[in-house]
């Protein structure tokens, strides 16, 4: 994985500013040339292991995370390893099986195209709704979704389509997943989650000032976009400066070192 050169992290910070956390995502991978809309159908454990990657080609392997206490509201300092982030072996299959009291199903791993889509659900239980019946492939080895159209399609033993029931991947339209019993929904998100264990890393955290224990999801997209927005603003002002000095232009600029950028500013200020 190449890291990001300051030209391309300036324009990655700039494209990120009013998007998503997941199109932020999208945004860091594809500045190294890959279509965001290859990207955006990757696996979410695929796509989080790149980022990880391409955080360690960028600022290193090692990360500092702050997270504070939910009880005492304490600050913690996280040393993060991206090489222990990665352990979870990425998920060797696209799609996997449950079986969930009201019928087996199959199963795709979700993908930022599913995250995209429920973007502007506000209601965290519709959202879940719309994310698995999206990713639902089929329901008792007779049903199979057509994940194009979001819709349920009954089939018979020859695969001819007999008839055709609507899923919420389209507004307005009736549920498969919608029917199924809280603990189902459980159990089928839950099996999602183990089917890609890299999609959501939870770090385990416990307060050293009252020993407060609590999981906290570990966002490596966001992480990532707000490390590059840091460089940025870095780049910006040395830019600036050398600029206002010298009169090189920003291409000029960012084209050196950063060392040899440091010194400069260090002999203009001296």
């Amino acid at each position: 994985m190449e890291p990001l050169s300051p030209e391309v992290a300036l324009k990655v910070w700039e494209r990120g500013l009013r998007a998503s956390t997941t199109r932020r995502a999208l945004i860091l991978l594809s500045a190294g040339g890959e279509e965001e809309t290859e990207l955006q159908n990757l696996p979410l454990g695929e796509r989080d292991r790149r980022l990880l990657e391409l955080r360690a080609a960028t600022f290193g392997p090692q990360m500092t995370a702050i997270s504070r206490c939910p009880r005492c509201a304490e600050e913690l300092e996280l040393r993060l390893e991206v090489a222990d982030l990665l352990q979870p072996a990425p998920a060797e299959t696209l799609s996997a099986n449950v079986a969930l009291e009201a019928a087996p199903v199959r199963f795709r791993l979700p993908t930022s195209l599913d995250l995209l889509a429920v973007e502007e659900v506000s209601d965290p239980v519709a959202a879940e709704q719309v994310l698995l019946d999206r990713c639902l492939l089929s329901v008792a080895s007779e049903e199979a979704v057509d994940t194009s159209r979001g819709q349920l399609q009954r089939e018979e033993a020859s695969g001819e389509a007999r008839r055709c029931v609507s899923g919420s991947a389209e507004v307005g339209r009736p549920s498969w997943v919608s029917g199924l019993s809280t603990e189902d929904r459980q159990e089928l998100a839950q099996a999602m989650s183990e089917a890609d264990p890299l999609a959501e890393v939870l770090l385990d955290l416990t307060c050293g000032s009252c020993g407060e224990a609590w999981q906290e999801l570990f966002e490596i997209a966001e992480f990532l976009y707000q490390e590059v927005s840091l460089l940025a603003h870095r780049l910006l002002r040395d830019v600036a400066e050398l600029a206002r000095c010298t009169g090189w232009t920003e291409s000029e600029i960012l084209a050196m070192s950063p060392t040899r950028r440091q010194v400069y500013l260090e002999l203009l200020s001296a």
